[in-house]
């Protein structure tokens, strides 16, 4: 399998909305830090497969995706907007 096909198959399964399907493409064991402010609740960092699905769940909670589009020669293309209450 090439990066590309790893990557491509992460969005795809992020695309499809199931943080549960996301997390199995993890490592039992993760070295992942999210950088930004503590006041955040997606920040900071996850050691185990099983905070993966949480956190894609908090962030959706907390952030819209308006956009993700395949990869193609100019990359991948994704928006962003923080959900209004």
């Amino acid at each position: 399998m090439t990066t590309r096909d790893v990557v491509e198959e992460f969005f795809g399964l992020l695309a499809g909305g199931d943080p549960d399907k996301v997390a199995e493409v993890f490592a039992d064991d993760i070295d992942w830090y999210v950088p930004g402010s503590a006041s955040l609740p997606w920040t900071g960092p996850r050691t185990k497969r099983s905070e993966v699905a949480d956190y894609f769940r908090t962030l959706g909670a907390n952030i819209g995706i308006r956009r993700v589009s395949g990869l193609g020669r100019t990359g991948m293309s994704a928006g962003a907007a923080p959900v209004r209450a």
